[in-house]
This record gives structure tokens, C-alpha cells and sequence, in this order.
């Protein structure tokens, strides 16, 4: 025996190697934060989604609001909303990991940007509606992704 004790199962090999590391009395603590760290990453995806929705219908309400031609503002919408994420993508990528933002963030930007510039050619709709839908739509694709993520890893 090395004297090193048996790491939990649910430890990927980062963990296992900085666990040899840390003396034996300091490995429960490191392995408690590690566990709290994932929890607070899990929360993270649906703020993102949420902010990031947000975010979207607002940049898209304030562009577009004075447009009266439906159609038009949808596709204006999608754009700008594919446009305003690109660069999101990109800055939280290295710390959120690809799938995590990448496919919500996309979907969230032609989603919530279509949307949200059809609901700016609406006469007299309170930019509040529409950040508020943005916000909802957001957080719908964080809970859909990660709860079919969840579905298609225990399967």
C-alpha cells in the first residue's frame, strides 16, 4: 500500500493527481471544494442563459424598436442576435467548457433575436415585455440543454 487513500469515484483525473499532492489531512477539504466549484458551474449555465437572453432582446429592442415591418425585423433580429453572442461565445468558452455555451448561446441568439424583433414591431410594447421575454427564453434553453444533457448521459 502507498499510503495514499482511495479518491471518491466521482473525481476526474485532475483531482486524482492534485489529491496526491495534498496532505492526507488537507484531501477532504480539497475534494469539498472541487464538489462546491461543480455546483457553482452548473448554476453558471443558467445565469449565462438568462443574462445572455437578456442581453439579446435588449440590444434588439433598443435597434430595432421604431420598425413597423414584422418580417423584416425578424431577420434583423436573428442577425443581430447571432452578432451579439459571437463575441460571448468566445470570452466565456475557456472557462465554461464548449457545450455549456456554444449551443445555448446559439440557439439563444437567433432564438431570442428573431423573437424579440418581431415583438419590437409591435406598437406601443414596453421594452420590459421584451426583456422579460428574452430573460424567460434564455433560461428555458439553459433548463432544456441541461436537462436533456442530464437524460443522455445516465441513459
Amino acid at each position: 500500500m502507498t499510503g495514499y487513500p482511495v479518491p471518491p469515484y466521482d473525481c476526474n483525473l485532475w483531482t486524482i493527481t492534485i489529491i496526491r499532492i495534498i496532505p492526507a489531512d488537507r484531501q477532504q477539504h480539497f475534494i469539498w471544494q472541487t464538489r462546491v466549484l461543480k455546483v457553482n458551474l452548473k448554476i453558471a449555465d443558467f445565469f449565462i442563459g438568462t443574462c445572455s437572453g437578456g442581453l439579446v432582446a435588449l440590444a434588439v429592442y433598443q435597434l430595432l424598436s421604431g420598425s413597423s415591418n414584422m418580417f423584416l425585423a425578424m431577420l434583423l433580429g436573428g442577425l443581430i442576435g447571432m452578432v451579439l453572442v459571437l463575441p460571448l461565445k468566445f470570452l466565456l468558452m475557456p472557462f465554461f467548457g464548449a457545450f455549456e455555451v456554444v449551443i445555448p448561446l446559439g440557439i439563444i441568439g437567433m432564438g431570442v433575436g428573431m423573437t424579440a424583433g418581431m415583438l419590437s414591431a409591435i406598437p406601443n410594447i414596453s421594452g420590459y415585455t421584451v426583456i422579460a421575454w428574452g430573460d424567460l427564453a434564455g433560461l428555458m434553453v439553459a433548463l432544456i440543454i441541461y436537462f436533456s444533457n442530464q437524460r443522455l448521459t445516465n441513459e
